[in-house]
Parts: C-alpha cells; sequence; structure tokens
C-alpha cells in the first residue's frame, strides 16, 4: 500500500485538520519539550512532526528551524501507520532507508526512536522522535521519559486546537456584530435625515407635541448613530487579533510553508493578491488547510521546473464577503491526479459545508483548483 493511501485515511486527516494550525508558528511553544527529549535521551536531535497525505511537517526541534519532507521519505509515516513506538538502531542497514538522502549524505542519521501522538483513540497526527548520528541504546527510563514528553505534547496540541477555536467562535461574532452595525447605520441616518427636516422647518408643524417626538427620535437616533460608529472603529495600531487573516498574511503563510517544497522540485511559485483589498479581514478557520491541500498536491503532481500561480482576491458583497483563492500548475505528471489526494478530497468536503465552492479541472498537463469561501464561515 503506498504511503499516500495509508496516510491519507479521512478519519486521520481529518483530526489533523481539525486542529486547525499554522506549522511555522508552533515551534515557540514546544522548543522547551523539544529540548527536553533531546536531553533526556541523549540524542542530538528531537523533533515534532505532523504528517498529512503528503508532507511530513517538522514543526519543532532542538536543533534546526522547522521544515518539511515528502511522507515518501519520511521515517515517521512507519510510526504514524503503525500506531507504536518504532526503534531503528541503524537506519544505513534498514532496506526502507538505506538509500535516502539524509543517511547516505549530510546530516548522516544513524539511529532513530518515534513515539506516535494519539489525539483521539486510534487515531495519530504525527511523532515525537529522536535522531542521532551514532547508534544508542535508550536505557527503559529513557523511553518513558520519551513517552511521558509525547504525552505532554499532545495534551498541549489538544489545549491549543481549543484556544484557536475559541478565538475562531469570538472572530465569527466579532463579524457578526460589525455586519448587524453597518446593517443599522444607514436606516438611522435615513431616520435623522427625516427628522431633520421637521427641525429645519417647525412653522409648517404646528402640533407641538408631533415636534418635540420628532426631536426625541432625532436625538435619539443621533446618540445610537454615534455609538455604532464608535463601535466600527478598527485603528490601524489595533493589537492584531490573531484569530484573523487578510489576503497578504494568508499569502504570506502559505509562501513561508510550501516555497521549500516547491524549490526541492525547481517549481516557481508565485503568490498574486489583490492589493485594494488585502487587508479586508478573514477567520483563519481552517484557511490555511483548504489552501494549503490543494497547493501541496499541486506541487506534488507537478513537474521538476513547473510554474505554480495562488491568486488571492476577495468578492465584497452587502451579505458577507467571499474568499476566492485559484491555484493552477503548468506542468502536471499524466500519472498523477490533482483531483483524487485525500487531502483535496477533505477540502472540498469543508467547502462545501460552508456552502462554498471547490472546483478541479484538469486538462492537457494543467491543473487548476478554484475555491470560493465566505471570509467568515458560519456568519450570516
Amino acid at each position: 500500500m503506498s504511503s499516500r493511501s495509508t496516510l491519507g485515511d479521512t478519519k486521520r486527516l481529518n483530526s489533523l485538520t481539525d486542529l486547525d494550525f499554522n506549522y511555522n508558528e508552533l515551534y515557540p511553544q514546544f522548543k522547551t519539550l523539544m529540548k527536553l527529549a533531546s536531553a533526556v535521551s541523549g540524542t542530538q536531535v528531537s523533533q515534532l512532526n505532523l504528517l498529512d497525505s503528503i508532507t511530513q511537517w517538522t514543526v519543532a526541534t532542538n536543533d534546526t528551524a522547522a521544515s518539511s519532507i515528502s511522507v515518501e521519505d519520511c521515517v515517521c509515516r512507519f510510526t504514524v501507520e503503525s500506531g507504536e513506538c518504532l526503534e531503528i538502531k541503524d537506519l544505513s542497514q534498514d532496506p526502507r532507508f538505506a538509500e535516502k538522502a539524509y543517511v547516505i549524505g549530510s546530516p548522516n542519521w544513524k539511529y532513530y526512536y518515534g513515539i506516535p501522538l494519539e489525539t483521539e483513540k486510534d487515531t495519530f497526527v504525527g511523532t515525537l522522535c529522536v535522531l542521532d548520528r551514532a547508534e544508542r541504546n535508550l536505557s527503559s527510563d529513557q523511553l518513558e521519559m520519551l513517552r511521558l514528553i509525547a504525552d505532554e505534547i499532545t495534551e498541549k496540541l489538544l489545549l491549543i486546537k481549543k484556544k484557536t477555536s475559541l478565538a475562531n467562535e469570538n472572530a465569527a461574532l466579532l463579524a457578526k456584530q460589525k455586519q448587524i452595525l453597518t446593517d443599522l447605520r444607514n436606516p438611522l441616518a435615513g431616520i435623522i435625515g427625516i427628522t431633520e427636516l421637521v427641525i429645519d422647518e417647525p412653522e409648517a408643524h404646528q402640533n407641538n407635541e408631533l415636534i418635540e417626538i420628532n426631536q426625541l427620535i432625532h436625538d435619539n437616533s443621533r446618540y445610537i448613530l454615534s455609538i455604532t460608529n464608535k463601535l466600527l472603529e478598527h485603528p490601524e495600531d489595533e493589537v492584531e487579533n490573531k484569530a484573523v487573516f487578510n489576503l497578504e498574511s494568508i499569502a504570506r503563510s502559505l509562501e513561508q510553508l510550501f516555497q521549500p517544497q516547491a524549490a526541492v522540485k525547481d517549481i516557481t511559485l508565485t503568490f498574486k493578491v489583490d492589493t485594494q483589498r488585502e487587508r479586508i479581514p478573514i477567520s483563519r478557520r481552517k484557511i490555511l488547510q483548504v489552501i494549503g491541500m490543494p497547493l501541496s498536491n499541486a506541487i506534488f503532481v507537478s513537474q521538476k521546473g513547473a510554474h505554480i500561480v495562488v491568486k488571492l482576491d476577495m468578492i465584497v458583497k452587502v451579505e458577507g464577503n467571499q474568499l476566492t483563492a485559484e491555484i493552477s500548475s503548468t506542468k502536471t505528471l499524466s500519472n498523477k491526479k490533482g483531483s483524487e489526494d485525500p487531502g483535496v478530497l477533505l477540502a472540498q468536503k469543508y467547502v462545501g459545508e460552508q456552502d462554498g465552492i471547490f472546483e478541479s479541472t484538469e486538462k492537457e498537463g494543467q491543473l487548476y483548483y478554484f475555491i470560493s469561501l465566505p471570509s467568515f464561515p458560519g456568519v450570516s
């Protein structure tokens, strides 16, 4: 069975996607545990890896910056697939890894010990692993300590998931509030305009009680409008809402995540953003996953030297803005399908649940994805 079909289990990918992480942001929260794992085991490197159907994301390590590698080449896929701890004393003697670049060349890994991270029953999203350039013999106490660290990592991943979910819900509520206030502002302005006609021509109206009621309506409407305007104010120096993206920050995050993968295959990765709408707020809820999974697959199925363009735009509507993403590749491999990857199917399912649009087109060696999604899913 291929690595993509095994790691593409729907339940496992759902669990990983539900974590809703930006992989570039996890290192600060796990760096201490990574140092501890390396110190406890006496190994040169420790890693926290999360695996989707295409990529192993090293989101934290005690050694180098976060990185990524194809699941077809990584050791941790076997740990995730088995759901059990895996120890390999000498990678160069294991036919599965003996010819891998990280074994025969720098960093010349020899020893591996991996622990699967179980976020739901029998569902493993990644690993804590330790690596060394020499063979190691870890004691039972060292192995037990590593398992305790792995448990702590899992609990922390789930805690971050909960905090992220609450932040997303809060951002959606704030977006709803803003929409209600915006809808309220125009009618209030109209009421004020009508009442001012009466105020400006009091001699045309003989009923003093009517004039007083009109003045009361006018004053209260102006007061409510002033409160509405204050609530809608968002100064430029406002503290960044971590549950909100915009087109520019989505493009930047995607580029940081996927440029290394594209570079391995000499693929040119270009991002195009509508500069007039690049600062409009967008919910972060699964946005990187929804766009990232088809983008990752586009890189996977594209030939070396291909050019992939990611175009991000915003359609501004009274009833709610729509985020659109277009992903196109100029050269794809004839034996690989861009619409069959489990991650792409999962992204398509999520977009459909949010009343969005997900289209995939493959023709004459070209691949095209089109995604349209409410900027704040669940807000109407």
